[in-house]
């Protein structure tokens, strides 16, 4: 506040805190603060700009029309006066990085006037005079900034010089005995404004002032007040950050005073002005106040993270805000944490949370100051597939509301498996099952469907009576197990045998476990029987072929039956050749019968195939193929067979007399060539390793070398 003084006697003279006015201008007596201070040698209640009077120059060399050294700029002089004690206050702080000399007779300030020299400091310290030496943060045995003085002064106008060493015995003073600084002390008002900023109908002088909602209106109200002895005029109102203020008036007569209005809109946080008045005094001097006044930007907020547990460690949660979130197995818990945090600036009151599936959710508190958080829960069950919900929260700032939602996830795995077990392509879940002759082939197919929500891995077939490693779900192992099966997806494993004589049952399985992201693991599986009623036919097979004494050939045949025995044997197929023998023979009979096989020719291949019945009416076709492979005049001769079963697994070649150079066998692409072969020479070959499932095999013959002569081959398995 600027304020103008006479002389006029102490009587009225005021304690106010009246900031001094630094004037340059030659012969103009300058003021210093009016206020107080403490020689303690702590400079924190200073204010380096406010309280500054003059800059020390080196040897006094200061020009007083514009303040400035002529010579180096060593240090400063700051002044206050107490009027209510008639106390000087000065202050002497180095410039810059400039050191002060610890020298009490040369730290000193004199006040000049009508012959009198009163001394502040100095060796001896003046009767009624405070020196305190000033170190930095005023800790001792550090190197000095300055000093500090008081000594009691009336007011009048003064020439006043302060002196201190700097630096090796460099005077640093504010100007010689013959050239002094002008000071004037004046404490009585004669002319005064005040002006008074309240934000809302508030004098919110000190933050944080009302809280006003972010967006809502401010109004500032500027009371100014003549609380001077003068007429005032030119009155200006204005604020450091609306403006110029509008006022009903621009003069105040003593004791008068006025209201104007600014209005705005409330913005976040911490806000500051500072309304200022100016006004002009009959003399034509100015006259000035300030008044600063706050108000906090209120922003009412709030969020809610909706976690969903997604793993077993107790930290384990998800911000699942979108599908799919955690996999949990139906049925087991599941477990909601809401984190509910107050990311505005004023505390909340009044806080709910609900869940649009679950309902209200309890909480540990219903308010949160500033930037608190805290954790609500709840759990339910496991349902199946997609689970979406949706969390809220609301609360209140004195009445203004405010919400958020968030979305949480999961997925509820219900893991299934179907197994459907055929026996020869049909699905035999009950007896008797497909009749299948004893001896023959049987395939087992094990048809397995996800039939769950969920992909599956690692699911395991077996089988009752088939050993596991005897399955084959077609994967790069081999092995029963079916690495990954996903939703929907039908996968197919395999098994083969020989059937057995009377009712056969065997019950197939597929499992898994499977573990969910929580831990928690359930087994899947499923089982299926299958059937069949083995049919005990006679038993048939070509057990040797070969020349007799006379040079025919014939065929050893061996029958057997564990029913009735052996009704009568039927050649079913005769290609270039006679075949006798086959009749005649005793009823039951089960050893080995030799057929004869006579005008075999030599330029084509011969075949010949057999068919036994028994006493009740089972046939069997013996081992189906017998050739002759012959060569004449040189040319080869080829003969193919088709659609020969997987059991057929062995060759027995009987060379004659004269007999074969050289032979080859083609088996479903797999070649065998036996050369040098000697007349009569047997060779086998087992070529089980190249068959193929089932009864779609093909085998070819092919005589080679020059020579003529032919060979018996046997496809059988002997």
């Amino acid at each position: 506040m600027k304020k103008k003084f006479n002389m006029m006697s102490l009587a009225v003279m005021s304690a106010l805190g009246i900031s001094a006015a630094f004037m340059s201008t030659a012969n103009a007596a300058n003021e210093p603060t009016y206020a107080s201070a403490t020689v303690d040698g702590y400079t924190s209640e200073w204010n380096l700009t406010t309280d500054l009077f003059s800059k020390m120059c080196e040897a006094g060399r200061i020009d007083h029309s514009t303040g400035n050294c002529t010579k180096d700029h060593l240090s400063n002089l700051y002044l206050r006066y107490d009027c209510s004690t008639n106390t000087m206050y000065a202050l002497v702080l180095r410039e810059g990085n400039y050191w002060p000399e610890k020298e009490a007779d040369e730290s000193w300030i004199k006040a000049y006037q009508l012959g009198q020299n009163p001394v502040a400091g100095g060796d001896p310290i003046p009767s009624g005079s405070q020196f305190s030496w000033v170190a930095p943060n005023g800790i001792e045995g550090v190197d000095l900034i300055g000093y500090e003085v008081s000594f009691p002064l009336i007011p009048d106008p003064y020439d006043i010089e302060a002196h201190i060493n700097i630096d090796s015995d460099r005077t640093s003073s504010t100007g010689k005995k013959n050239d002094p600084l002008e000071l004037s002390l004046q404490c009585n008002p004669v002319s005064n404004i005040d002006i008074e900023t309240h934000t809302n109908d508030i004098d919110a002088d000190d933050p944080t002032g009302p809280v006003i909602a972010v967006g809502n209106g401010v109004n500032w109200s500027y009371i100014v007040t003549n609380n001077g002895y003068t007429d005032l005029t030119g009155i200006a109102v204005t604020d450091d950050v609306v403006g110029s203020i509008s006022c009903p008036k621009t003069s105040l007569v003593v004791g008068e005073s006025m209201i104007c209005t600014a209005t705005g809109t409330a913005t976040a946080n911490q806000y500051a002005n500072v309304g200022s008045v100016t006004a002009t005094d009959p003399d034509g001097d100015s006259v000035n106040d300030t008044d600063p006044s706050h108000y906090f930007g209120g922003v009412s907020n709030i969020d809610i993270e909706y976690l969903t547990k997604s793993g077993p460690g107790v930290n384990d949660y998800a911000d699942a805000d979108g599908p799919s979130g955690p996999i949990i197995l139906t049925g087991e818990t599941v477990t909601w944490k809401y984190e509910v945090t107050n990311i505005g600036n004023v505390a909340l009151q009044n806080i709910v949370v609900t869940d649009n599936i679950l309902g209200t959710i309890s909480c540990p508190s219903t308010s949160l100051a500033v930037g608190a958080s805290m954790i609500c829960t709840a759990t339910g069950t496991a349902t199946a597939y997609q689970y979406s919900n949706t969390a809220s929260v609301t609360a209140d700032y004195s009445g203004t509301p405010v919400s958020d939602t968030d979305k949480s996830h999961y997925y509820g795995a219900d893991p299934s498996i179907d197994l459907e077990k055929f026996t020869n392509g049909e699905d035999a879940d009950t007896i008797t099952g497909p009749m299948i002759t004893a001896d023959d082939p049987v395939f087992w197919m094990y048809r397995v469907e996800n039939t769950g929500n969920t992909d599956l891995t690692n699911v395991q077939v077996t089988d009752s009576v088939i050993a596991s490693a005897n399955i084959d779900c077609g994967e790069a192992n081999n092995d029963n197990v079916i690495s990954i099966l996903h939703m929907g997806e039908t996968k197919t494993c395999k098994a083969n045998g020989i059937s057995t004589a009377g009712q056969y049952d065997n019950l197939g399985t597929a499992t898994t476990t499977y573990t969910d992201d929580l831990a928690n693991q359930r087994a899947v599986s499923d089982t299926d029987y299958s059937h069949y009623l083995g049919d005990a036919r006679p038993y048939c097979a070509i057990t040797a072929v070969g020349t007799n004494a006379n040079g025919d050939k014939y065929i050893e045949v061996t029958t057997s039956d564990t029913d009735s025995g052996i009704s009568e044997i039927l050649v079913t197929r005769e290609e270039n050749v006679n075949i006798t023998g086959h009749t005649g023979f005793t009823v039951g009979i089960t050893v080995p019968i030799l057929i004869t096989a006579t005008k075999v020719d030599q330029n084509l291949s011969s075949v010949v195939e057999f068919q036994i019945t028994d006493l009740v009416g089972n046939v069997t076709v013996c081992d189906p193929v017998i050739s002759v492979v012959a060569r004449t005049n040189g040319k080869p001769v080829t003969q193919t067979f088709t659609d020969i079963p997987e059991i057929e697994s062995k060759i027995t070649v009987t060379n004659g007399a004269p007999g074969l150079k050289e032979i080859q066998i083609n088996v479903n692409g797999q070649i065998f060539v036996f050369d040098n072969l000697a007349d009569n020479q047997v060779i086998f070959q087992d070529v089980a390793a190249y068959m193929n499932l089932y009864n779609n095999n093909t085998i070819s013959l092919t005589a080679l070398g020059k020579p003529d002569g032919s060979a018996l081959v046997l496809i059988a398995d002997m």
